[in-house]
């Protein structure tokens, strides 16, 4: 069953499988990583194993830019990438808990994190903690790894 309809090249999140502790690498993942290309730099972050961190900025912020137009449209264009980043997150975090099989949930919901992660809206948390339920604690695969280390920036030496 393919997870794109024919004629508009969207992925059908009614596609979305039930989440089970049995089904993850067979056709959760990839059918999750498939519905993540609908929610911009949100799906980044389920795609590359990644978080992207882009704190809201307020008013006190203001000061760090320029007392100008190009300034004000810089901290309007970041204050709208930051909403728009929040809101792909809550609605993937919402998706995936809501195709969530009880037994998953139950166990996701228990866990110390659970809350934080909630209160956060902190999807990859969520993301590697669904991993961890279903596959194990030895989740992480080698190319999350790497990925993770080719994201990273060296700060000096």
């Amino acid at each position: 069953m393919s997870h794109f309809s024919e004629d508009t090249e969207k992925v059908d999140t009614r596609l979305l499988p039930r989440l089970t502790k049995t089904n993850w690498i067979t056709e959760y993942k990839n059918a999750a990583k498939c519905l993540a290309l609908n929610y911009g730099e949100a799906g980044e972050i389920i795609l590359e194993g990644v978080d992207i961190v882009m704190p809201k900025p307020d008013e006190n912020d203001r000061v760090l830019y320029p007392d100008n137009d190009r300034g004000d449209r810089k901290y309007t264009k970041d204050l709208e990438r930051h909403t728009k980043l929040k809101d792909g997150k809550k609605k993937l975090m919402s998706k995936f808990i809501s195709t969530m099989g009880k037994e998953v949930y139950d166990e996701i919901s228990n866990d110390p994190e659970y809350d934080k992660i909630m209160k956060d809206f902190d999807l990859l948390k969520l993301w590697n903690l669904m991993e961890q339920v279903c596959v194990g604690r030895g989740a992480v695969s080698v190319y999350t790894v790497i990925t993770r280390l080719l994201k990273l920036k060296q700060e000096g030496d």
